[in-house]
Protein backbone atom coordinates (compact mmCIF):
# COMPACT_ATOMS: atom_id res chain seq x y z
CA UNK A 1 0.00 0.00 0.00
CA UNK A 2 2.92 2.41 0.75
CA UNK A 3 4.22 2.02 -2.33
CA UNK A 4 0.92 2.34 -4.02
CA UNK A 5 0.36 5.79 -1.83
CA UNK A 6 4.31 7.25 -3.23
CA UNK A 7 3.48 5.87 -6.19
CA UNK A 8 0.32 8.31 -6.94
CA UNK A 9 2.42 9.53 -10.05
CA UNK A 10 3.53 6.33 -11.58
CA UNK A 11 -0.19 4.22 -11.38
CA UNK A 12 2.00 1.59 -12.77
CA UNK A 13 3.77 0.96 -9.68
CA UNK A 14 0.34 -0.01 -8.31
CA UNK A 15 -1.85 -3.05 -8.40
CA UNK A 16 -5.45 -2.94 -9.53
CA UNK A 17 -6.23 -3.55 -6.11
CA UNK A 18 -4.06 -1.15 -4.47
CA UNK A 19 -5.77 1.36 -6.09
CA UNK A 20 -9.30 0.38 -5.46
CA UNK A 21 -8.39 0.62 -1.92
CA UNK A 22 -6.81 4.37 -2.23
CA UNK A 23 -9.65 5.60 -3.96
CA UNK A 24 -11.92 4.43 -1.05
CA UNK A 25 -9.49 6.53 1.58
CA UNK A 26 -9.67 9.64 -0.79
CA UNK A 27 -13.54 9.23 -0.86
CA UNK A 28 -13.70 8.45 2.78
CA UNK A 29 -11.51 11.26 3.56
CA UNK A 30 -13.50 13.61 1.08
CA UNK A 31 -16.94 12.59 2.43
CA UNK A 32 -15.62 13.35 6.12
CA UNK A 33 -14.54 17.30 4.97
CA UNK A 34 -18.15 17.46 3.63
CA UNK A 35 -19.48 16.48 6.99
CA UNK A 36 -17.28 18.85 8.92
CA UNK A 37 -18.00 21.48 6.73
CA UNK A 38 -21.75 21.06 6.70
CA UNK A 39 -22.01 20.67 10.49
CA UNK A 40 -20.31 24.25 10.76
CA UNK A 41 -22.81 25.61 8.33
CA UNK A 42 -25.98 23.98 9.90
CA UNK A 43 -24.24 25.29 13.31
CA UNK A 44 -23.78 28.91 12.07
CA UNK A 45 -27.63 28.63 10.78
CA UNK A 46 -28.40 27.23 14.49
CA UNK A 47 -26.16 30.08 16.00
CA UNK A 48 -28.09 32.93 13.84
CA UNK A 49 -31.87 31.43 14.27
CA UNK A 50 -31.02 31.14 18.12
CA UNK A 51 -29.77 35.13 18.74
CA UNK A 52 -32.72 36.07 15.76
CA UNK A 53 -35.25 34.24 18.66
CA UNK A 54 -33.80 35.79 21.52
CA UNK A 55 -33.70 39.25 20.45
CA UNK A 56 -37.23 39.08 18.18
CA UNK A 57 -38.71 38.21 21.98
CA UNK A 58 -36.67 40.92 23.52
CA UNK A 59 -37.66 43.84 21.14
CA UNK A 60 -41.34 44.49 22.80
CA UNK A 61 -39.67 44.41 26.36
CA UNK A 62 -37.13 47.41 25.65
CA UNK A 63 -38.54 50.69 26.85
CA UNK A 64 -35.48 52.82 25.84
CA UNK A 65 -36.33 53.99 22.06
CA UNK A 66 -32.37 54.36 21.48
CA UNK A 67 -31.66 50.39 22.35
CA UNK A 68 -35.10 49.42 20.57
CA UNK A 69 -33.77 51.05 17.35
CA UNK A 70 -30.31 49.07 17.79
CA UNK A 71 -32.30 45.58 18.02
CA UNK A 72 -34.09 46.89 14.98
CA UNK A 73 -30.95 46.98 12.81
CA UNK A 74 -29.50 43.78 14.08
CA UNK A 75 -33.02 41.50 13.25
CA UNK A 76 -32.97 43.57 10.12
CA UNK A 77 -29.34 42.55 9.16
CA UNK A 78 -29.47 39.24 10.79
CA UNK A 79 -32.50 38.19 7.74
CA UNK A 80 -31.33 40.42 4.98
CA UNK A 81 -30.34 37.25 2.45
CA UNK A 82 -33.47 34.91 4.38
CA UNK A 83 -36.28 37.25 4.14
CA UNK A 84 -35.27 40.52 2.39
CA UNK A 85 -39.13 41.32 2.61
CA UNK A 86 -39.09 40.83 6.62
CA UNK A 87 -35.46 42.93 6.69
CA UNK A 88 -36.93 45.59 5.08
CA UNK A 89 -39.80 45.30 7.71
CA UNK A 90 -37.30 45.90 10.27
CA UNK A 91 -35.43 48.84 8.69
CA UNK A 92 -38.70 50.96 8.26
CA UNK A 93 -39.32 50.15 11.57
CA UNK A 94 -36.20 51.49 12.13
CA UNK A 95 -36.79 54.91 9.97
CA UNK A 96 -39.84 55.61 11.65
CA UNK A 97 -38.38 55.32 14.73
CA UNK A 98 -35.65 58.03 14.48
CA UNK A 99 -38.00 60.53 12.38
CA UNK A 100 -39.49 60.49 15.97
CA UNK A 101 -36.72 60.80 17.51
CA UNK A 102 -35.22 63.22 15.59
CA UNK A 103 -32.48 61.02 16.11
CA UNK A 104 -29.42 61.06 12.86
CA UNK A 105 -27.49 58.19 13.78
CA UNK A 106 -30.86 55.81 13.75
CA UNK A 107 -31.78 57.32 10.94
CA UNK A 108 -28.56 56.52 8.86
CA UNK A 109 -28.65 53.00 10.20
CA UNK A 110 -32.09 52.70 9.35
CA UNK A 111 -31.63 53.86 5.58
CA UNK A 112 -28.42 51.52 5.26
CA UNK A 113 -30.20 48.33 6.21
CA UNK A 114 -33.46 49.35 4.45
CA UNK A 115 -31.18 50.31 1.26
CA UNK A 116 -29.13 46.44 1.88
CA UNK A 117 -32.94 44.59 1.73
CA UNK A 118 -33.91 46.79 -1.32
CA UNK A 119 -31.04 45.76 -3.30
CA UNK A 120 -31.19 41.98 -2.31
CA UNK A 121 -34.32 42.28 -4.53
CA UNK A 122 -33.08 44.59 -6.97
CA UNK A 123 -35.03 47.30 -5.86
CA UNK A 124 -32.26 49.38 -7.15
CA UNK A 125 -34.40 53.12 -7.60
CA UNK A 126 -35.79 52.47 -3.61
CA UNK A 127 -32.75 51.29 -2.55
CA UNK A 128 -31.03 54.00 -4.09
CA UNK A 129 -32.75 56.63 -2.44
CA UNK A 130 -32.16 55.43 1.30
CA UNK A 131 -28.44 55.14 0.28
CA UNK A 132 -28.59 58.40 -0.55
CA UNK A 133 -30.61 59.45 2.53
CA UNK A 134 -28.44 57.36 4.72
CA UNK A 135 -25.35 59.01 3.59
CA UNK A 136 -27.00 62.47 4.16
CA UNK A 137 -27.33 62.14 7.73
CA UNK A 138 -23.99 60.00 8.11
CA UNK A 139 -22.00 63.22 6.53
CA UNK A 140 -24.37 65.13 9.24
CA UNK A 141 -22.71 63.67 12.57
CA UNK A 142 -19.48 62.92 11.03
CA UNK A 143 -19.58 59.17 10.74
CA UNK A 144 -17.47 58.84 7.65
CA UNK A 145 -16.98 54.69 7.60
CA UNK A 146 -20.94 54.24 7.19
CA UNK A 147 -21.00 57.27 5.37
CA UNK A 148 -17.87 55.00 2.55
CA UNK A 149 -20.16 52.39 2.56
CA UNK A 150 -23.15 53.68 1.68
CA UNK A 151 -21.19 55.70 -1.29
CA UNK A 152 -19.56 52.27 -1.89
CA UNK A 153 -23.11 50.95 -2.00
CA UNK A 154 -24.46 53.71 -4.36
CA UNK A 155 -22.00 53.30 -6.82
CA UNK A 156 -22.63 49.42 -7.40
CA UNK A 157 -26.65 50.24 -7.79
CA UNK A 158 -25.63 53.01 -9.96
CA UNK A 159 -23.43 50.59 -12.23
CA UNK A 160 -26.18 47.66 -11.90
CA UNK A 161 -28.63 51.33 -13.03
CA UNK A 162 -26.33 51.28 -16.23
CA UNK A 163 -25.76 55.06 -14.93
CA UNK A 164 -21.96 54.76 -15.76
CA UNK A 165 -21.15 58.01 -15.49
CA UNK A 166 -22.79 58.71 -12.41
CA UNK A 167 -21.48 55.71 -10.90
CA UNK A 168 -17.60 56.89 -11.67
CA UNK A 169 -18.18 59.86 -9.94
CA UNK A 170 -19.69 58.27 -6.80
CA UNK A 171 -16.52 55.70 -6.84
CA UNK A 172 -14.18 58.51 -7.73
CA UNK A 173 -15.95 60.20 -4.53
CA UNK A 174 -15.72 57.07 -2.46
CA UNK A 175 -11.66 56.74 -3.22
CA UNK A 176 -11.29 60.52 -1.84
CA UNK A 177 -13.25 59.72 1.33
CA UNK A 178 -11.20 56.00 2.34
CA UNK A 179 -8.27 58.06 1.82
CA UNK A 180 -8.74 60.56 4.02
CA UNK A 181 -9.93 58.44 7.09
CA UNK A 182 -6.88 55.81 5.93
CA UNK A 183 -9.12 52.75 4.81
CA UNK A 184 -6.89 51.21 2.51
CA UNK A 185 -9.78 48.01 1.69
CA UNK A 186 -12.44 50.92 0.71
CA UNK A 187 -9.90 52.78 -1.68
CA UNK A 188 -8.97 49.40 -3.23
CA UNK A 189 -13.10 48.91 -3.41
CA UNK A 190 -13.32 52.30 -4.83
CA UNK A 191 -10.52 51.61 -7.37
CA UNK A 192 -12.50 47.66 -8.85
CA UNK A 193 -15.42 49.86 -8.95
CA UNK A 194 -13.90 52.23 -10.90
CA UNK A 195 -12.42 50.11 -13.21
CA UNK A 196 -15.31 47.80 -13.55
CA UNK A 197 -17.64 50.10 -14.79
CA UNK A 198 -14.61 52.01 -17.14
CA UNK A 199 -14.15 48.28 -18.48
CA UNK A 200 -18.27 47.94 -18.92
CA UNK A 201 -17.74 51.31 -20.85
CA UNK A 202 -15.63 49.78 -23.14
CA UNK A 203 -13.09 52.63 -22.36
CA UNK A 204 -9.72 51.47 -22.98
CA UNK A 205 -7.79 52.94 -20.30
CA UNK A 206 -9.75 51.12 -17.13
CA UNK A 207 -6.48 49.18 -16.32
CA UNK A 208 -4.97 52.07 -15.52
CA UNK A 209 -6.39 52.60 -11.99
CA UNK A 210 -4.25 51.97 -9.09
CA UNK A 211 -5.85 48.67 -7.93
CA UNK A 212 -4.75 47.52 -11.18
CA UNK A 213 -1.28 49.17 -12.09
CA UNK A 214 1.87 47.09 -11.73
Amino acid sequence: MRRCIYGVLHPRACSRSDRAMYRVIITFSLLVVCCFLSSQTLFAQLNRQQHYDSLKALLPEITDNYGRGVVLGQLSDIVLHYNPKESYGYATQLIDLAKRLKDDSLQMLGEFRAANARAVVSHLQPSLQHARRGEAHAKTIGQDRLRLELLLLQGSILENMLRRDSALMIYKKSRVLAERINNMRGVTRADHGWARTMMHKGDANWHRDSAYAV
